[in-house]
């Protein structure tokens, strides 16, 4: 056959953009092709390549093709150098697997560890221990001991014994940060630079430590106690600033309430003294024109002396307040910004480093805000400016003027939104959505919030019969199992996705598909109903299972393969979510316990979102003292990972609706708040507020950007009220966007107090799913999370049995009337 130029010039081509040029093997397979030889090839190509222009560019690279691409050595390089302690076999795994989407021949085995053995002996030397902190640049000391500091995380980095009668021990917790803080030191690395790494799995690092025995993976047990170590001085830091400013608030609360009755004292000891004084008057038969002027006319008023006294009543407190942040930030020289001019000062009147005295009156009026108050202290009350002035430092913290390098929740997040790299046109917010918004005329689709909600059904009325036959848990959680894996390709692959992520790749996966969906339902079971592993004997084999393998991550992705389930049965996608809370007892004795105000429990509350049918979606503990508002980001973005990106607006009760949430929501999810307004907005926003939400649409989409990818910084951005990017108050201008949605929401009518009735069914089942011990949560916190979404699972389950098997009862499946889930001893 004669050589065709045209053809081998496409095949060569092609070759030179696929792998950047050609092999002799690919000669050999051309000259198959041709039904020629070899060499006739080889000439002809090598007698082209010197007289064809067409064939210059054509690069030989040699006589056959590597077994590794320099692509894929490059991969094995950087994973080995970013991560010694990945496990060589998931590169390898991930490896074959973009080989075989490829249709490429598969990597040989013995061929992959030559190669990472000659990549490891290259970056590492031989002797090298702590390869992951050299990595890093992280110190290890020379009398460092695993063992040591392990005993460290129960000895020092932990949150036991920081309570006092009446509350926190600020004092105790400031000595706990002390110590663990100097510990750390010796690593000589900043913590915060290794803490947003650990925001999706850090709960899981103690339970993943305890799987370990002592004396095994000595270096994995060094990074994970790092991880550790650096998460418990961050949240401390965060923790102990929190109880500052809740110390402060309490002593405001204790001094509102006793003004009224101190100023009735103080104005019944002037009353009696004028009576005393106009007695005195008349016994001599003559006015005391001086004595009368001091009456009428009296140098300090009751309410200013009041304050002045109140004020004086806290001193203690508010000097302990003040020398705290001293020594937290070696007085408020380290690790901390202000981002106003008068902060500075203001801070050192607190401290006595600037008198009062010295300050102009115009100085004096515009920070104490009263004048009868300025001239109280202008007489003499000099102990009063500095405490006023602990006051306001204590008010710039909370609202955001002052913040802390390292801290997360007090953290300058307008250096991170500056950070954040956006194109023209990304994000949710366009000129012409708020041109709408401003208008008035944002189309709000509503009708999800009114499908298939069931206001009654969840549970079997106390008056009707007994069903005719109970089926064990146990027999659904088997039933449940089975389907979910027959309906979803690929399932445990997604389950060891997950787990490599949760463990960066340090572990593998030490189960078969059947023995790992085995415990994984029977730890759903367990911790879903809130047992003990003394309990029953089928759990004291799940200890070790659930303290390697079950994250809230595993639990979620589980959710979500269910959820998947019933959209395939019921067709019924979901587009709206319910949002509501539930107060629980925690133990009381640990700082991160809370008093619910309105639950009237001392714990945490479980933040939950279902659908409008009443699904199970979403659970998670958060502090008592917050609202449901403040935590809606991380809740939609977990929601839309369930369900997908169709959930497009969620309802609840008023504590889940703020402007601030109402604009991060939106920015971050495209999802609309409307849940019920205490206050619905009438008046329309002002005109330099609408141009400068105009001028800086760009911004507020930088602000979404950030926090789809940490949503856990909503929460940080709803606590402050100032965050300043080039001098722009972002803060602001989220509350305004957040002001213009909920002025299109108010004027659309929606059934929210049956919806939120049909919730509180809802959390009648969760509360009788976990009646073990009247649902009190015996773990920590961070522990709490795999309780709450376990028994959101147990209610999907025994939703989803039903379905499969042909519920005939009430109106929702979602009942757990005819399910046995305790057999009694």
């Amino acid at each position: 056959m004669k050589l065709d130029r045209e053809f081998v010039l496409t095949y060569l081509n092609g070759k030179q953009i696929g792998q950047g040029g050609y092999y002799g093997t690919d000669l050999s397979d051309l000259a198959k092709v041709m039904n020629v030889t070899y060499r006739a090839v080889r000439m002809r190509i090598t007698k082209w390549i010197k007289e064809e222009p067409d064939f210059f560019n054509l690069i030989y690279l040699g006589k056959s093709s590597p077994s590794i691409t320099l692509d894929e050595f490059i991969e094995i390089k950087d994973r080995i150098q970013s991560n010694p302690l990945e496990l060589k076999k998931h590169i390898l795994s991930d490896i074959k697997d973009k080989r075989e989407l490829r249709n490429e021949d598969t990597l040989s085995t013995a061929t992959f560890y030559r190669r990472a053995n000659q990549v490891e002996l290259s970056l590492f030397t031989n002797n090298e221990s702590y390869r992951w902190f050299s990595e890093r640049k992280i110190k290890i000391p020379n009398f460092y001991s695993v063992k040591d500091e392990r005993e460290s995380l129960s000895n020092v980095f932990h949150f036991y014994n920081l309570k006092a009668y009446g509350g926190a021990d600020v004092e105790a917790i400031y000595e706990r940060f002390k110590k663990a803080k100097e510990r750390f030191s010796r690593y000589e690395v900043a913590p915060m630079r290794f803490y947003p790494a650990l925001l999706t799995r850090g709960t899981k690092l103690r339970s993943l430590l305890t799987s370990i025995p002592p004396a095994q993976q000595e270096e994995i047990q060094a990074r994970i106690i790092f991880e550790i170590q650096v998460a418990f001085v961050v949240e401390c830091k965060d923790v102990l600033i929190a109880e500052l400013l809740h110390r402060k608030g309490r002593d405001q609360q204790s001094m509102d309430d006793s003004r009224q009755r101190l100023q009735n004292s103080i104005r019944k000891r002037e009353i009696d003294s004028i009576r005393s004084d106009i007695g005195d008057m008349v016994t001599i038969s003559r006015p005391d024109m001086e004595r009368l002027k001091e009456i009428a006319y009296p140098p300090i008023g009751e309410e200013e002396l009041s304050k002045m006294e109140l004020l004086r009543g806290k001193k203690k407190n508010y000097e302990l307040i003040r020398d705290v942040l001293n020594l937290l930030t070696n007085g408020m020289k380290e690790d901390v910004t202000f981002h106003t001019e008068n902060s500075q000062r203001i801070y050192d009147l607190a401290c006595g480093e600037n008198m009062w005295k010295f300050w102009t009156d115009e100085e004096k009026s515009n920070f104490m805000r009263d004048p009868p108050l300025v001239n109280a202290i202008n007489q003499g009350n000099w102990d009063i400016a500095k405490l006023k002035a602990i006051d306001r430092i204590v008010e710039y913290i909370r609202n955001g003027k002052i913040t802390f390098k390292e801290s997360y929740n007090y953290q300058d997040i307008g250096a991170r939104i500056r950070e954040v790299s956006i194109n023209e046109g990304d994000g949710f917010l366009t000129p012409e959505i708020l041109d709408e918004l401003v208008k008035g005329t944002y189309t709000v689709n509503i009708q999800p919030l009114l499908e298939s909600v069931s206001f009654n059904g969840l549970e079997y009325d106390e008056n009707q019969d007994i069903p005719p036959f109970y089926v064990n848990f146990s027999d659904v959680l088997k039933e449940v199992s089975r389907y979910v894996r027959e309906k979803t390709p690929g399932w445990f692959d997604e389950h060891i996705r997950v787990f490599r992520e949760q463990t960066n790749g340090m572990f593998s996966m030490e189960y078969t598909e059947e023995e790992f969906a085995e415990r994984l339902y029977a730890a759903i079971g367990y911790l879903g109903r809130n047992m003990r592993y003394r309990d029953n004997e089928e759990f004291w084999n799940l200890r070790y299972f659930i303290q390697r393998y079950i994250s809230e991550a595993t639990l979620m992705l589980e959710m979500r393969f269910i959820h998947r389930c019933f959209t395939t049965i019921t067709g019924n996608e979901v587009e709206a979510v319910v949002i509501d809370t539930m107060g629980l007892d925690n133990r009381k004795k640990s700082i991160l316990a809370t008093y619910h105000g309105r639950y009237h429990k001392i714990g945490i509350a479980d933040l939950r979102a279902v659908s409008t049918d009443m699904k199970p979606i979403h659970s998670s503990g958060c502090c008592s003292t917050d609202s449901e508002a403040m935590n809606m980001v991380s809740v939609m973005d977990e929601v839309q990972r369930v369900c997908g990106e169709n959930v497009r607006i969620y309802t609840g009760d008023a504590h889940t609706v703020s402007r601030v949430c109402a604009g991060m929501v939106f920015l971050s999810h495209d999802v609309v708040a409307a849940g019920r307004l205490s206050k619905k907005p009438k008046k329309r926003l002002g005109k330099k507020a609408i141009a400068h939400l105009k001028e800086n649409i760009l911004l507020l989409n930088k602000v979404g950007k950030l926090l789809r990818e940490e949503p856990t910084l909503g929460r940080a951005i709803a606590m402050k009220e100032f965050i300043f990017v080039d001098g722009v108050n972002v803060r602001k201008l989220i509350d305004d966007l957040g002001y213009l949605i909920l002025l299109n929401i108010s004027r659309i009518s929606i059934p929210i107090h049956e919806i939120c009735n049909a919730v509180e069914l809802s959390n009648y089942l969760k509360r009788k799913t976990r009646i073990v011990e009247a649902s009190y949560t015996r773990v920590e916190k961070h522990e709490a999370g795999l309780l709450l979404k376990s028994s959101e699972l147990v209610i999907s389950i025994a939703g989803l049995y039903h379905l499969i098997t042909g519920w005939k009862g009430p109106e929702s499946p979602f009942n757990l009337s005819d399910i046995r889930l305790y057999i009694p001893a």
